[in-house]
């Protein structure tokens, strides 16, 4: 099966799939990455193992751009934080911090890379969002057993997606699953929406250096620099904060939003979604003039 062959996108810098396509990620934080998601050692590259290391990154770490918030909150120069795999999972293990696509995608890759899957990293854009990036998301695949699974840091879906040509596949949770018609394309309901995103893969087998250089590329333009915009998947459900509400869907599939004042706002990103209270002390609260979601 071959999804989403090599595109013509809008001129990039940087090929996507030339050069090393290893990962960056070191001995040491993948075997602490591995213990905090309840792995005694280096598990078998299995699906089972696959399914459960999934799982616990999607309850443990979830989507958030902290990191980025505080960058901008700073007025820092240079590179955006987190990008290298060791300082994404470091910063997770210390204040419970994620990140967007590009280093959260990264993170995992090498997290599947060393565990021994077949793993590669692949560019994407999500067709409605209102985001003139292109590619304007970056994801993982894993082939094994004669399949291509969707392995997605920020559709959060808990399980792998088979992608198979001609055949419709699908998740089964109805807060956060994520499903295929059959056309390699992939369909996707976030937490602060219930209207389905299609995301389209662009390329595939792409470097650390491509989605790296996609990351600092958002300085341009990102629906995740000027707001602050936390999601974790809980019992089934999913709590994501962003433009001053808590935004609440059931393990049925219902949306719920509820305002948030700013003096309750610290002590909901510590107790409800697992920031720790030196980060929250960091980031800023209040919102920037920029991109915002549709809802």
């Amino acid at each position: 099966m071959d999804y989403g062959q090599m595109k013509k996108t809008t001129a990039k810098a940087i090929s996507p799939s030339l050069g090393e396509i290893g990962t960056q990620l070191s001995d040491r934080v993948f075997e602490e990455a591995l213990q905090r998601f309840g792995f005694s050692g280096v598990p078998d590259p299995t699906y089972e193992t696959l399914a459960k290391l999934y799982k616990a990154w999607c309850r443990e770490i979830g989507y958030d751009n902290v990191q980025k918030r505080i960058y901008y909150g700073r007025g820092q120069t240079g590179p955006f934080p987190v990008m290298h795999p060791d300082d994404f999972l470091t910063s997770w293990m210390t204040h419970g911090t994620s990140g967007s696509c590009w280093p959260s995608a990264e993170a995992l890759f090498g997290l599947l890379k060393k565990t021994g899957y077949e793993v590669e990293r692949v560019s994407c854009e999500m067709l409605e969002c209102n985001d003139p990036m292109r590619p304007n998301h970056g994801t993982c695949f894993v082939h094994l057993d004669a399949e291509i699974y969707v392995i997605d840091t920020g559709m959060v879906a808990e399980l792998p997606l088979a992608l198979r040509k001609g055949e419709e596949t699908s998740t089964p949770s109805k807060a956060f699953g994520i499903w295929s018609k059959g056309d390699g394309r992939i369909w996707w309901r976030p937490g602060h929406s219930r209207q389905a995103v299609e995301v389209d893969v662009l390329d595939r087998n792409c470097t650390y250096d491509f989605f790296e250089y996609r990351y600092e590329k958002t300085k341009e333009f990102s629906l995740f620099n000027n707001s602050l915009y936390v999601r974790r998947n809980v019992d089934d459900g999913i709590l994501t904060y962003g433009r001053g509400s808590l935004v609440t869907v059931t393990p049925e599939g219902e949306m719920s939003a509820a305002p948030v004042d700013e003096k309750d706002l610290p002590g909901l990103l510590i107790d409800r979604l697992g920031l720790s209270e030196e980060i929250v002390s960091q980031v800023p609260l209040r919102d920037e003039d920029g991109a915002v979601f549709d809802r």
